[in-house]
Order: structure tokens, then C-alpha cells, then sequence
């Protein structure tokens, strides 16, 4: 990105939030303020798109999306090579259907979009709330700034964490825009999309379950029992689709184990995080993971402020159902992004529009003066964001050791046909990524086998099965490299008697390039 660029992005972001306050007070069209601003936003990150990986994450869900288009059985690709977040997958898959490449600028480009679906519908519930279209482009202009300007991998990489949130700002307004006339259609589907919500990311569920308690009690409230029955019944229909899928396949039990219990215990056991309970929810680490990195940290503060602030008005007032709800939102957002005891820093990208979410319901019904002290902290600490992002603005990184990555890829592609599948195992998801092989086993890395685990005999009987059923031409141990994120070199393959022997059955070495074993299978 060039000076004059630089210059030209600060200015306008700059002038977009100084108009912003000067007509906050008045009424503006919306929609085209909207249009205008997410134009804004693809426009000024259009500026510094990915090359490279930005992080793990979006790898896995692009080896998924990868492995889906070169999948015999669709469906079942879908629902099991998509470590457990179908959801998550389907838009980077829909975007391969309409002919983007799978890649990192196009996934980028994807969350971008939900970025904006999910800011389309923020906004709409704000003005559910009663708040003014002047006042409502501050609140979406101060997320629109970051979301528009930063370039940490965290954030611009695809994840889970953008997948879920236009599903849950969705929810949200279909509950609120309908709370008080309600009907059949809309409570079946609000309670669909939220029984949809743990199959893009499992830490979603608590959130789910906060909508749909808050939307039901309203409702039986008012003895509206039709559609009390069907807002449950559509949080029950995913579930009960792929229960009678798996069943009808004699399966129920890959479902059992690659949707509960795998994270039942990613989330409530020691098996990935050794933290304790209270090392987990620490406030310490939810600070930690909101501020560390600049790329949100003048937001996060601002934000942070706001809802502090707003929270003592809170305690001071008479609370409504609405209220309570903001809290629980609250409370469920802390969880969200702690609760694996995990360190990744796009687990607080839950934090933009929650909190903004909860400032727009407990600020609704503030003083006129004190309503514009907040959205000047809003807009003074939004532009902060926005101008030090980009002034700090340069093109993300290639990862650690990239060149050995594409090294590995060209032997793989050198070695193999385009819908020849390939197994790794460790953790180094780019590697599918850069070679353009699908997946031979139903997860992109091996760590829930190495790792000790009450479901390790299953996890070893699916990858024997998957590597006899798919018999992937190529095979990569890549533990004990610099490649992988985990896996020493007491985890390679032969750790694991089983595999070991399989490995040495059916496959010969093919070269062994810093480390990495890279395998052939014999014909």
C-alpha cells in the first residue's frame, strides 16, 4: 500500500466519522448510509487482501471446502470432514459452488460479506430498540472502522467466530423484531437458525440458549403456544435431521463422537488446554485476548468503557425482561471466547457486535445528553482505531518456515493427481492448502489421536477406516518439524502402534525433505 493510498483511506475514514457526529441527532436513509459504508469497508481492505495464511483456522476450513468439491458422497463430505462445523464451512463452500478459488483472498472476501450481513442486521435491531438512523450509523460506523482497517491474522483470516455471528445477529432481530406479534413461520425459523448455531461453532450454543429462553418465556407470556411449540421444535430440527441421517447410515455413533463428546471434551476437560477452571475464565485472559493486539484494542477499550459505564445504569434503573437479556448475552459472550482456554485471538471477534448489541439495549433509554457522551466515546475511540490500523497498515507475513511448506506441496503435487487424496499428520493445515489435495482423513491434523484422550481407540478405528476407504496417494508426518503447531517427535506416526503398521503395509518413503516424511502409497 503506497503513501498517497494510505493517505487517501485515513481521510476518508476520518470524514466518515466526523459527519458521522455532526448529523448523528438527524434522520438519515439507512439503507444507503449502510451501502455506502460497507463499500467503504471493502474498498480499504480491498487495499491489503491475504496472500498468505493468516492463521490455522482458515486453512481447516478450506482444506474442508476443498475436499467437498472432489467428494463422491457430497453430503457426508459435508457433515464429517468439516471437524465438526458444517456451518462454518457452507459459505466458503457456496462460494466455491458460485466460482470463487478456494483461497485466502477469497475467504477473506467471504468474511468480509458476513461481516456486513452480520453489521446489516445489527443495525436493524438497533432501530427495533428505537434508536435514531443518525445514532445507529455511529454504533455500526465505530465496528465498520475496525472491521474495515485491520490486517491482524486473527481477524482478517476466515473463522468460525465471523460464520456464527450473522446467524446470531440474525436471531437476535428476528426476536426482537417479532417479540411482540409473532408468527408461525418466524418462530420456526428463528428456533431452526438457532438450533443451527453449534454446528458453526460449539461455544455458540449458551448464546442460542439465552435467545430462544427469552424469546419463548415472552411467548408463553402471552399463552401463544403455537409458536412456543415451534420455535422448540425448529431448535430441535438440525439435530434431529442428522441423528436420523446417522441412523439411516448405521452411524448414530460418528455422530455422537464427532459433535458432543469431541467437544465435550475440547471444552470441559484438560484434553487440549491444561488450565484450570479458574485460570480459564479469568478476567485477566478475556482482557488479554481483546487487547493485546492494536488491531482492537483502541475499539475494545471504547467499548469496554461504554458497557462499564452503561452497566451502572443498569443497576440503577427499573429493569425490564430486554435488560436481562443484555446481561445474559454478556455473560455468555465471556464464555464464548474463554471457555476453551485456548489463546487465539479471533475468539474475541465475538466482542464488536455484542457489546454494541448490549450498549444499544441499555442505552435506549438514556438522557439526551448523556445518550451524545456516549456516541462521541464511540466515535473518538472507533476513528482512533480505524487511523493507527491503517497507519500501521503492511501486508500480513508469510507463516514461520512457509518455504518448506510449499517445498512439501510441490513434491506432493509432483507425486499425485489433482483429486488424489493426501493425509497429514501433525498440524499443518497450509500444507493441503498450497499442494490442492483433498483430505484423506476426516480431520486436517492428528493431534486427537496423539493426544492422550478417552477417545482415542475410536479416533484411531476412523482414521484406519478412512485411510482404507479413501486410500489417499500420499501420506506426510510432519511431527517433530518446524511445520507443525503441535506434535513432537515422540507423536509421529509409529507412536501409535496400529498406524504405525498400517503406514509401513501400504506405503513407502517417498523423500524426506528437513524432517519431514513424506510417504507414497504403493500400488
Amino acid at each position: 500500500m503506497t503513501d498517497l493510498i494510505k493517505f487517501l483511506l485515513i481521510f476518508n475514514w476520518i470524514v466518515l466519522f466526523y459527519t458521522a457526529w455532526q448529523y448523528q441527532g438527524r434522520n438519515r436513509n439507512i439503507y444507503f448510509s449502510l451501502l455506502a459504508l460497507f463499500g467503504a469497508i471493502f474498498i480499504t481492505r480491498s487495499a491489503n487482501l491475504l496472500h498468505n495464511e493468516p492463521n490455522v483456522d482458515t486453512s481447516t476450513w478450506l482444506n474442508s471446502t476443498l475436499t467437498i468439491g472432489k467428494a463422491s458422497d457430497t453430503l457426508w463430505t459435508w457433515l464429517n470432514y468439516t471437524d465438526g462445523r458444517p456451518f462454518t464451512v457452507a459459505p466458503l463452500w457456496l462460494g466455491s459452488l458460485l466460482g470463487m478459488p478456494i483461497s485466502y483472498m477469497s475467504a477473506e472476501l467471504i468474511g468480509i460479506f458476513l461481516w456486513c450481513v452480520t453489521l446489516y442486521f445489527l443495525a436493524q435491531t438497533l432501530r427495533v430498540l428505537g434508536w435514531r438512523s443518525g445514532q445507529v450509523y455511529v454504533l455500526i460506523l465505530a465496528l465498520a472502522g475496525f472491521i474495515g482497517t485491520t490486517s491482524y491474522g486473527d481477524h482478517v483470516g476466515y473463522n468460525s467466530e465471523v460464520a456464527s455471528m450473522w446467524m446470531l445477529a440474525l436471531a437476535v432481530w428476528m426476536c426482537l423484531r417479532w417479540l411482540n406479534q409473532p408468527t408461525p413461520w418466524i418462530a420456526l425459523f428463528l428456533g431452526t437458525t438457532l438450533g443451527l448455531l453449534p454446528y458453526a461453532k460449539f461455544q455458540n450454543a449458551p448464546m442460542g440458549i439465552v435467545i430462544a429462553a427469552f424469546a419463548g418465556i415472552s411467548w408463553i407470556q402471552r399463552k401463544n403456544w403455537q409458536v412456543v411449540l415451534l420455535l422448540l421444535l425448529g431448535g430441535l430440527l438440525p439435530s434431529l435431521g442428522f441423528v436420523l441421517y446417522y441412523s439411516s447410515l448405521g452411524q448414530l455413533e460418528t455422530f455422537w463422537n464427532h459433535y458432543f463428546l469431541y467437544y465435550f471434551y475440547y471444552s470441559y476437560t484438560d484434553e487440549f488446554s491444561k488450565l484450570t477452571t479458574a485460570q480459564r475464565f479469568s478476567p485477566i485472559r478475556f482482557l488479554q485476548l481483546s487487547l493485546t493486539h492494536y488491531s482492537m484494542r483502541w475499539l475494545a477499550a471504547g467499548l469496554f468503557t461504554a458497557v462499564g459505564l452503561l452497566l451502572l445504569h443498569f443497576f440503577r434503573k427499573t429493569k425490564t425482561a430486554l435488560d436481562w437479556l443484555a446481561l445474559a448475552l454478556l455473560l455468555t459472550t465471556y464464555y464464548a471466547i474463554l471457555q476453551s482456554g485456548n489463546n487465539f485471538h479471533h475468539y474475541a471477534l465475538y466482542v464488536p457486535y455484542f457489546f454494541t448489541l448490549v450498549i444499544g439495549i441499555w442505552g435506549r433509554d438514556l438522557e439526551k445528553s448523556l445518550l451524545q457522551k456516549l456516541t462521541l466515546l464511540l466515535i473518538l475511540f472507533g476513528g482512533v482505531q480505524a487511523v493507527w490500523n491503517l497507519w500501521y497498515r503492511t501486508p500480513l507475513p508469510p507463516p514461520d518456515h512457509d518455504e518448506i511448506a510449499h517445498e512439501v506441496a510441490q513434491i506432493i503435487k509432483q507425486n499425485s493427481d489433482p483429486d488424489d487424496r493426501m493425509v497429514l499428520w501433525g498440524w499443518a493445515d497450509r500444507v493441503y492448502v498450497y499442494a490442492e489435495r483433498p483430505m484423506g482423513h476426516r480431520y486436517p491434523y492428528t493431534i486427537g489421536i496423539f493426544y492422550p484422550s478417552p477417545l482415542h481407540d475410536a479416533r484411531v478405528v476412523d482414521f484406519l477406516k478412512d485411510m482404507e476407504e479413501n486410500k489417499p496417494r500420499i501420506f506426510v508426518d510432519v511431527c517433530g518439524t518446524s511445520l507443525t503447531y503441535f506434535g513432537s517427535e515422540k507423536e509421529r506416526h509409529e507412536a501409535t502402534p496400529e498406524i504405525g503398521t498400517y503406514i509401513q503395509q501400504h506405503y513407502e518413503l517417498l523423500k524426506q525433505t528437513e524432517n519431514v516424511r513424506i510417504y507414497k502409497r504403493m500400488r
